[in-house]
């Protein structure tokens, strides 16, 4: 599930831009969305990745494993070596979180309706959701940041 698309300002040609990609891309067979991603080794590797179906997935290695509290993304290039468009997935655990936070919005809605009383548990979920959005926001302007280095 794509959830947004963007596109990488970097002055490289597409062509170039995928080599120096490919580079720092550690190869793995694994499904990007519920792997591990922090490794502790010291490699030029940015990114592990994966190609499947003509399509370039790869997700951040963490360093630090306290980047590991950050919403896991996983960056599609589907087109690569034609444009440097690219569409952005959240991981698994990333993506099961959402849903509950949906959940419990709808529910706390749900209360509020019915009850016409505004409770606390509304403003607390409505709280975690904004956290949520900021830190997702957070891993995506880090991808950026690396990929438009390149």
């Amino acid at each position: 599930m794509t959830i947004f698309k963007s596109k990488i300002d970097s002055t490289k040609k597409s062509a170039e831009f995928e080599k120096v990609l490919v580079h720092k891309t550690l190869k793995t067979g694994k499904t990007l969305s519920i792997m591990n991603t922090v490794n502790m080794t010291e490699n030029d590797k940015d990114f592990y990745g994966k190609y499947e179906n003509e399509v370039l997935s790869i997700t951040r290695i963490r360093r630090l494993s306290v980047l590991r509290f950050l919403p896991k993304l996983i960056i599609e290039f589907p087109e690569l070596e034609k444009n440097k468009k690219f569409n952005v997935k959240l991981g698994l655990f990333t993506f099961l979180l959402s849903i509950i936070l949906c959940l419990a919005l709808l529910a706390n809605v749900y209360e509020l309706l019915s009850t016409s009383r505004l409770t606390n548990d509304l403003i607390t979920v409505l709280g975690f959701i904004g956290i949520f959005f900021v830190l997702i926001y957070i891993e995506f302007f880090i991808y950026k940041q690396k990929l438009n280095n390149y």
